[in-house]
């Protein structure tokens, strides 16, 4: 897998769409999929095709609800746009696609990972007790880039894994969200709407309880 995703980054986004088109077809209804940045592939996947019955839920690290966004502040982004999140911003059509293709949409927001920042306890934490290599990793990252630690950092990521893995570690709330996909100062913003629930939410994740499987998983030999 780790090959078919390293040539797929040399080909372009249309390999990523015959990866997860070929994927859903080839399964069982079972297929879960994490998106952890912009939705473009997904979104161009879904389009004139249906695949709805072959994925069982898409967890999608992206949106602010009822939270403000996190591009004021990003390098590269507009510094008047308070209400969305990133990845939700580079391409919020894709997101407005998602929405509207029947699926079971998780979005691992930051309503809910805005409650667990990469703290300096945790970052301690890794260093001290890291035996095995995937934790070594982290904590060596962790040891050569001290603004990690900063307390601006999230553990965005690792929460969207750790949710679309069924773990219960977070809340989600169903509701009807809709994107903003003008160019405005707005843009990429999701809101709620009244209506039937498209999607779910994250509206709380367990901060100690992600902390602690993430060590246990990563330090497992």
């Amino acid at each position: 897998m780790f090959q078919i995703r390293r040539n797929c980054a040399a080909a372009g986004s249309a390999c990523f769409v015959t990866l997860i088109a070929s994927t859903a077809l080839a399964g069982d209804g079972d297929l879960r999929i994490v998106t952890l940045g912009p939705l473009t592939n997904l979104a161009q996947t879904l389009t004139g095709t249906d695949l709805s019955e072959r994925i069982e839920a898409v967890y999608i690290m992206g949106g602010a609800v009822d939270v403000p966004g996190n591009i004021a502040g990003s390098p590269g982004g507009p510094q008047d746009n308070t209400t969305a999140e990133w990845n939700v911003y580079v391409d919020p059509a894709a997101l407005a696609s998602v929405l509207d293709a029947d699926l079971d949409v998780r979005l691992v927001s930051l309503d809910g990972t805005d409650n667990v920042p990469l703290t300096t306890a945790f970052a301690d934490h890794v260093l001290d007790v890291a035996t095995a290599p995937p934790l070594e990793v982290l904590a060596e990252l962790l040891r050569k880039n001290d603004y990690m630690r900063s307390g601006s950092y999230y553990l965005w990521d690792a929460i969207a894994a750790v949710a679309a893995a069924g773990f219960p570690v977070a809340e989600f709330t169903d509701g009807h969200l809709i994107v903003d996909v003008s160019e405005g100062v707005t843009s990429g913003a999701t809101r709620r709407q009244d209506g039937q629930a498209n999607a779910a939410y994250m509206t709380r994740a367990d901060a100690a309880a992600i902390e602690r499987l993430l060590i246990s998983v990563m330090n497992a030999t």
